[in-house]
């Protein structure tokens, strides 16, 4: 298996998957919204922002809670500095002039990758939507760069949380779920956001969470920091037997918050495996017998040879 293959596939799905329309509201029942947002989308995608500035991709939102969502849409180009330029558009429905109108429009400049379509759930109430947009240092999603678009007073959309200027989060990815918005490094959840009093409140992510994220997750492997030298500890198995469609990730105790530092690839029949997002878990896909090397601290040599046999 190519993981790098492997995580723009998974982002091509989402994209995919983002541009259905699904219900939000109980619309106009002369309104055939699915029609609208495919008609403009149709325009956009033969639309150019400018000579340079070219469509990238878009994505329909109940970003204000309207009957029709608004749709951010994407152009890039390649910018001065080997990185990219990018305008994003929100575009809006006037269902009594039946016409579309930009309501916010920002331009990043410099961008160090691609920017893409990370999810979108409902994180302040129940009718409206947000979505987070993430740009990454480089092809292999190493850094991550997210942010949070969404409305406040249902009429002006704006970033929410934006990471944009940030250090960024190591093999960052979201995962959206519950209300709470989790930012996730590797296999654990770095920080996660909760709307309360009109705002996001931030808490360090912790054990607990990572199982919370982990539902479905049938082989969990604990990393833990031993107290007498500070220095890393595996505690899961050295063999581990799984069928295919089983997962597996990595996941602290329920009170640890520590930031780990680990490495952890396949020596051997990486085939078997495919990546999920950036690192959240991974599943079985081909049966077959697999030899991993995990550092549980990157920064020593200090390895641990795992054996994973998948049957049907």
């Amino acid at each position: 298996m190519n993981f790098k293959k492997s995580l723009f596939v998974y982002t091509s799905i989402f994209t995919l998957a983002s541009a259905f329309y699904s219900s939000n509201s109980k619309a106009n029942a002369n309104l055939n919204v699915p029609a609208i947002v495919k008609k403009e989308e149709s325009i956009l995608k033969n639309t150019k922002r400018s000579e340079q500035y070219k469509y990238d991709s878009d994505y329909p939102v109940f970003l204000t809670g309207s009957e029709v969502p608004q749709i951010i849409a994407l152009y890039s180009k390649e910018s001065d500095d080997s990185g990219y330029d990018y305008i994003i558009d929100t575009m809006s429905y006037n269902s009594k002039t039946n016409k579309w109108s930009n309501i916010y429009t920002r331009t990043m400049k410099n961008v160090p990758s691609i920017i893409v379509f990370r999810g979108k759930g409902k994180l302040i109430d129940n009718k409206k939507e947000q979505i987070v947009l993430s740009a990454y240092k480089d092809n292999v999603y190493n850094t991550a760069y997210p942010i949070l678009y969404g409305s406040l007073d249902n009429k002006t959309v704006k970033p929410l949380l934006d990471y944009s200027k940030s250090k960024g989060i190591n093999f960052g990815d979201v995962v959206i779920k519950n209300k709470t918005l989790y930012f996730t490094s590797d296999h654990f959840v770095k920080e996660k956001y909760v709307f309360k009093n009109n705002k996001f409140i931030r808490t360090i992510g912790k054990g607990s969470d990572d199982l919370y994220l982990a539902s479905g997750v049938k082989h969990l492997l604990y990393l833990q920091k031993k107290t007498i030298n500070g220095t890393t500890e595996y505690l899961g198995p050295k063999t581990i037997n799984m069928k295919v469609g089983d997962k597996f990730k990595f996941i602290r105790n329920v009170n640890d918050s520590f930031d780990y530092a680990y490495r952890f690839a396949p020596d051997t029949g990486d085939e078997l495996f495919e990546l999920f997002g950036s690192h959240q878990y991974i599943t079985a896909i081909k049966p077959g017998t697999s030899k991993w090397i995990l550092q549980p601290n990157r920064f020593e040599s200090k390895s641990v040879t795992i054996t994973i046999n998948v049957t049907k």
